[in-house]
């Protein structure tokens, strides 16, 4: 192998092991979070279709990351994915997490 270069290991990962066990960190460099409405509604559909088709998997796509500096993992590629797949996993957890005294009549939030 040419000095200086790594070698490249795949590895297959489902999003709560990286979420829970993985300190991951979107470099400066990266764009900010730019998805729109479409997007997220997009992947979000994808997710409901998986679902609904009673896969048992579903996969996200390849979030790339490489080790920076002290060993951190960077996010490269795939950050708007990750980030957006976040905020839902976020979301559902809070609905779990919600007091009953939060609810109505329904099981509905107020």
């Amino acid at each position: 192998m040419p000095r200086g270069l790594e070698q490249i290991a795949i590895d297959r990962e489902t999003i709560g092991h990286a979420l829970r066990d993985r300190a991951l960190y979107v470099p400066i460099h990266q764009r900010s979070y730019a998805w729109e409405r479409e997007h997220v509604t997009d992947l979000y559909q994808d997710f409901s279709k998986a679902i609904d088709d009673g896969g048992g998997e579903y996969f996200l796509g390849a979030i790339v990351v490489v080790k920076g500096a002290m060993d951190k993992l960077e996010v490269n590629d795939g950050q708007q994915r990750l980030a957006t797949s976040t905020i839902l996993v976020a979301a559902i957890r809070d609905y779990f997490v919600v007091l009953p005294s939060n609810l109505d009549s329904q099981g509905l939030v107020f």
